[in-house]
C-alpha cells in the first residue's frame, strides 16, 4: 500500500509541475521527499494527505475541472455577489466579484 501512494504521487509530480504554479511544487517536493524518507510507512497516507498541490493535480487529471457547467460557475457568481449586497460579506470580496464576472461573462 505505502508503495502504491508513494508511486501515484510521483505519477502526479510532473502534472504539478506544468499545470500549478511553481510555488505549489515547491512545497510538495520537499514534503514528498520527507514523507518518502521516514522511518516507517505507517503515517504515510498522513504525510502524503498534506500534499494538497498533488490532491489538486489528482483532480486536473481527473477532468474535474473540465466538466463544470456553465450554469454552476453562473450560480456561484451570484451567490458570491447576493452575499456581497445583502451585506453578508465585507468590502475585500469586491475584487473577487469582478473577477468572477469577467470570468463567467463572454
Amino acid at each position: 500500500m505505502a508503495m502504491l501512494l508513494i508511486l501515484l504521487v510521483a505519477a502526479l509530480l510532473p502534472l504539478l509541475a506544468r499545470r500549478l504554479p511553481v510555488s505549489y511544487l515547491a512545497w510538495t517536493l520537499p514534503m514528498y521527499a520527507l514523507a518518502i524518507t521516514s522511518h516507517d510507512f505507517t503515517s504515510l497516507p498522513r504525510y502524503l494527505g498534506a500534499l494538497f498541490p498533488a490532491l489538486i493535480a489528482a483532480a486536473l487529471s481527473a477532468g474535474g475541472a473540465g466538466r463544470r457547467s456553465h450554469w454552476s460557475r453562473r450560480a456561484g457568481a451570484a451567490a458570491v455577489d447576493d452575499a456581497h449586497r445583502s451585506g453578508g460579506l465585507s468590502g475585500r470580496l469586491t475584487g473577487l466579484g469582478n473577477t468572477l464576472r469577467r470570468w463567467l461573462d463572454p
